[in-house]
């Protein structure tokens, strides 16, 4: 069992230099209460700063907002930057090993293009779900969502 709000808290905390070298807002949003989920605590930081890190990486203006709560009788993950955008030809693609969009590529960004593919599996292993809602130029939001750890007392 491990709390989610204290894995994205320390990934927030140790992105939180990047974002302000760049002259970006990096804000975390979360409830007072645990938000407990059953998972690996390194997957979990791994997912965490994938989609943190990416935000932050193609975001040149403006920022990311964090945010974690209840979505329903799930707990829920949602960043939302101000960055690039996905173009919406990309969006099938995007979990894809090894893809990248091309306006990632054009942004002269380093990268693999295994990251959200990476997100994505581990998503999964703990049967949780992911979204992505984008528009080019305009910025994107990732949401995960995970169980909650059974037996665990998240705030409803």
């Amino acid at each position: 069992r491990v709390d989610l709000r204290t894995v994205v808290s320390e990934v927030v905390e140790r992105l939180r230099p990047v974002a302000e070298g760049k002259g970006l807002f990096l804000n975390l949003e979360q409830p007072a209460g645990p938000l407990d989920v059953y998972c690996d605590p390194a997957d979990l930081d791994r997912l965490a700063v994938n989609l943190v890190g990416n935000a932050v990486k193609y975001t040149a203006s403006g920022g990311v907002r964090v945010s974690l709560a209840m979505a329903g009788d799930r707990v829920r993950l949602e960043v939302v930057d101000t960055g690039i955008g996905i173009p919406r030809e990309a969006l099938p693609s995007l979990f894809n090993e090894f893809y990248r969009a091309s306006n990632a590529k054009a942004a002269g960004e380093s990268g693999t293009g295994l990251g959200l593919a990476i997100v994505k599996l581990l998503v999964g292993r703990y049967g949780g779900e992911i979204g992505v809602a984008s528009e080019e130029g305009k910025g994107t939001t990732m949401t995960v969502t995970l169980p909650p750890s059974p037996g665990s007392r998240n705030p409803a």
